[in-house]
Order: structure tokens, then C-alpha cells, then sequence
């Protein structure tokens, strides 16, 4: 039976996990962090007088237009894990771009049923990635590792898939290279009293900001008025090394000319700073295969910015594994 290694456990690299687990084969997710879903996040919180407090502050929402997406939606919308979301926006439409999704209670739901039974090892960063003899070994960060795969998966940021590359990828490192991602800066506010506005939701342009959320419209959330802010791409990369006490004060005083009300001093605030964030130019393919087909390398970068692009990657990648010999040509693509 083949050892697969994954490194990354968003919804891509789960994805893949899934799917392989349930061919039979063994797998392995190592992650760095100590939760599961990238940036399908919610940052959960509570004030001093205990009222529970929930930010989405990565992925906001996510739509559906793959079949294969939609099918896996159905199961976790029968299981309330997945409901519309339907907030007033600036314009007065519903939204603008279709249905909108969130997971529910949080963003990570979306990926917390794929996990199950899986071998997932959390709060590991690799290190360094060696292939030699047709098998992988990975080196953890502080010592330690673990060897013997025979294929590896990274479904990381591409620059972060770039820094594991082994020196024979050579035809993955050039593809990857040409890919871009943006930074962003998030803010996270929450207010005693609701703000006085009756909207949920803008995308003001213009502005530093790119988005600004009431996070309690949304299904599953606690009541608490609490505030998602995103800074746009070109805004983050320029302060992109900002101490965060300073990016949150500008993110702040953006927030309140774009609701265009007086803001009381939060009850919560805090700045967090994702350098891997938005795709700006994607692959153009849903994964890179190197090393003689030992090495998959996806995410959602290689097709967009969408959520479901992630999952786009994960399914083929796995469909890769399960159908291709090892002899694949180096940097080929489904």
C-alpha cells in the first residue's frame, strides 16, 4: 500500500486526504498549526463579562459552481453544516455575485468532516523535504521527522510549496514561480452596542479597505456585534510589515469613514496579518506534478481566489494519485 505524506491541512489538502483514505491508501496531513482549514478561520473570543465573541477573519464566504463542490455542500447544508448568507449590502441587493455560503458554527466546518479518521499530526512545520531512492522523508522544524512516503503532496501557500521543494523539482520550481498572491490585513472589532447602521456588509473602493462584515449575520455566530475588516491587497503589501497595534489603528479609522458612523471604543480589537492571502495571478492548472509523479503540489492558487478552487485541487490531485504510475512526466498537469 502506498504512504502518502500531505503537507497542509486547508481544504485542498484534506480534500485530497479524504479521497485517498477512502481508496484505501495510508495518509498522513502534517500542519503547522494547531487547527484545521487555513484560512477558512473563525477566531473565537470572549469578554471580560464572558460574552462569546466569533471573526471570520479569513475566508468570508464561498460560492458554488463546480458540480462536485455542489454535491459536497448538499451533505454538510442536510447536516447544518453549511447555510446561505444573504446580508444587506451597500447597493441594497441581497449580494451581488450570486448565492453566498458559510460553514457553520465556523468557517473550519467546511473541512472538520474530512478530517475524521484521518492521521492528521497539528503544530508540525516541516522543515525541509528530501527525495532519495523513490521514497520521501521530511524534516521537522526542531528536530525530528518522518521518512518512508511514497508520494508527497504539498498543499500550502506557493511560496511556502517553494522553500519544500526538493533540488530535483526543477520544472515545478519554474511554474511555481510565476504564480502571485497578495497579502491582507484583517481587523477585528467588537462593540458593546451595535453600530447604528442597517447594513451588513461593504466592498467600498477607493478606500484602504476592500471588505467590511457584521460577522453575526451570519448563520451559527453568537450575537455579539462583531466586525470583520479587510485591508485591500495593494494596502496590505505597502504596510505589510507594519507593527499590527499600528495597522489596527488605520484599519480602524478606515472602517468608520466606510460605515460612516462615529465608532465607540471596541470592546475587542485585534489586527491579523495573513501574508498568503489573495490570488492575484493563478496557475491556470489545478495542480503540479514533479519527481517522476512522486511530488502533487496544489491549493487553491492554481485555479483563483475562490474557496472552492481549493477543493478543485484537492479532487484532482487525489484522482491523480489513484490513477497515474509513478513514472508521470515531471511538471505535467491534469
Amino acid at each position: 500500500m502506498d504512504r502518502i505524506a500531505i503537507i497542509g491541512a486547508g481544504l485542498a489538502g484534506l480534500t485530497a486526504a479524504r479521497r485517498l483514505e477512502n481508496h484505501g491508501l495510508s495518509v498522513t496531513v502534517f500542519e503547522k498549526s494547531r487547527g484545521l482549514g487555513g484560512r477558512l478561520a473563525t477566531r473565537r473570543r470572549e469578554t471580560a463579562d464572558g460574552a462569546a465573541l466569533a471573526f471570520d477573519h479569513g475566508a468570508q464566504f464561498f460560492t458554488v459552481r463546480d458540480p462536485d463542490f455542489a454535491v459536497f455542500l448538499q451533505s454538510l447544508t442536510i447536516e447544518g453544516q453549511a447555510q446561505e448568507w444573504r446580508p444587506r449590502i451597500a447597493d441594497g441587493e441581497p449580494n451581488r455575485a450570486g448565492d453566498w455560503w458559510v460553514a457553520s458554527p465556523g468557517m473550519s466546518a467546511l473541512v472538520k468532516r474530512w478530517s475524521e479518521d484521518i492521521t492528521i499530526q497539528t503544530g508540525v512545520r516541516i522543515a525541509s523535504t528530501e527525495f532519495q531512492g523513490g521514497k520521501w522523508s521530511l524534516a521537522f522544524e526542531g528536530g525530528g521527522g518522518a521518512e518512508d512516503f511514497d508520494k508527497l503532496v504539498l498543499a500550502v501557500p506557493v511560496a511556502q510549496a517553494l522553500d519544500l521543494l526538493p533540488p530535483q523539482a526543477v520544472s515545478a520550481r519554474t511554474l511555481l514561480t510565476e504564480v502571485r498572491v497578495a497579502p491582507c490585513w484583517a481587523g477585528l472589532f467588537a462593540f458593546e452596542t451595535p453600530l447604528s447602521t442597517p447594513l451588513d456588509v461593504w466592498r467600498p473602493e477607493g478606500s484602504p479597505l476592500s471588505w467590511v462584515a457584521r460577522n453575526g449575520s451570519k448563520a451559527g455566530r453568537p450575537q455579539s456585534d462583531c466586525w470583520v475588516v479587510h485591508a485591500s491587497p495593494e494596502w496590505s503589501a505597502e504596510n505589510l510589515e507594519r507593527e499590527p497595534a499600528d495597522a489596527l489603528e488605520a484599519l480602524q479609522a478606515a472602517f468608520a469613514e466606510t460605515v460612516g458612523v462615529s465608532l465607540q471604543t471596541p470592546s475587542y480589537a485585534e489586527a491579523h496579518r495573513w501574508r498568503y492571502a489573495r490570488t492575484v495571478t493563478p496557475l491556470g492548472r489545478p495542480y503540479v506534478s514533479d519527481c517522476g509523479g512522486a511530488l502533487l503540489i496544489g491549493g487553491d492558487w492554481c485555479l483563483g481566489a475562490r474557496v472552492e478552487n481549493a477543493f478543485q485541487s484537492g479532487v484532482s490531485i487525489a484522482q491523480e494519485v489513484l490513477t497515474s504510475p509513478a513514472e508521470t512526466s515531471d511538471a505535467l498537469s491534469a
